[in-house]
């Protein structure tokens, strides 16, 4: 086991099956107690976002239900003309297919995480056996935009309504030349083959190391 005392635990995101986030991350968490290695991964998160929608009756509108109950995810509203206004509160991940990994890097985790049931690969690593590139805990704490509570199950719950508000500004493009400028591959330059602006990550492939997921805060053009 390595020793962790003078080494800092890092930031990670790993690609994952998307709409199978949670399983898999109490899948890891299974196997990281099963292997003994609760020390070097202190977190594992899934970002989620609170959505809110709204809808009007008319007060003689057919679709208007019979039983108008406020509960945890609809609320109900009268209007002074005495229509009814409906909000409902839905939760999603915030990054489809991604989940966010704190750990103190050991190369015996990193490949028990990798070879989890449903788990794609770690963001920035080529594979090959080549290290993952972490992100930094600025990076991270950016990434949760107006967070507003952190749960006792560590799923990190943020309060937005409009999405739009939340998506990163386009820097990059497919076809872009572009500069690793932070990381492992710093000083590589490739062709951007495809980017993700939902969590800001481009896809860039290099001479003779393939292709490799890095962060756009990471890459310069």
């Amino acid at each position: 086991m390595s020793d962790i005392k003078n080494v800092m635990a890092q930031w990670f995101i790993v690609k994952v099956i998307a709409g199978k986030e949670k399983s898999i991350i109490e899948n890891i968490k299974e196997r990281i107690q099963t292997y003994g290695y609760e020390n070097l991964v202190p977190k594992l998160d899934v970002i989620n976002i609170k959505e809110t929608s709204k809808k009007i009756f008319d007060k003689n509108d057919v679709n208007l239900p019979k039983e108008m109950k406020n509960t945890k995810n609809i609320q109900w509203e009268t209007l002074p003309n005495g229509s009814y206004t409906k909000f409902s509160t839905k939760t999603t991940n915030k990054f489809p297919g991604y989940i966010f990994v704190k750990m103190y890097y050991n190369q015996d985790v990193w490949f028990l995480i990798r070879n989890t049931q449903g788990v794609l690969g770690f963001v920035g690593s080529s594979g090959k056996g080549t290290k993952p590139v972490p992100i930094s805990e600025q990076q991270y704490l950016d990434s949760l935009h107006g967070s507003v509570n952190v749960s006792s199950s560590k799923s990190i719950v943020v309060d937005e309504i409009n999405n739009d508000n939340i998506k990163p500004t386009i820097k990059f493009a497919p076809n872009m030349v572009v500069e690793i400028a932070i990381g492992k591959f710093a000083g590589q330059s490739g062709k951007i083959t495809n980017i993700n602006n939902e969590i800001g990550i481009a896809e860039i492939e290099l001479d003779n190391l393939g292709k490799v997921e890095v962060p756009y805060s990471d890459i310069k053009k």
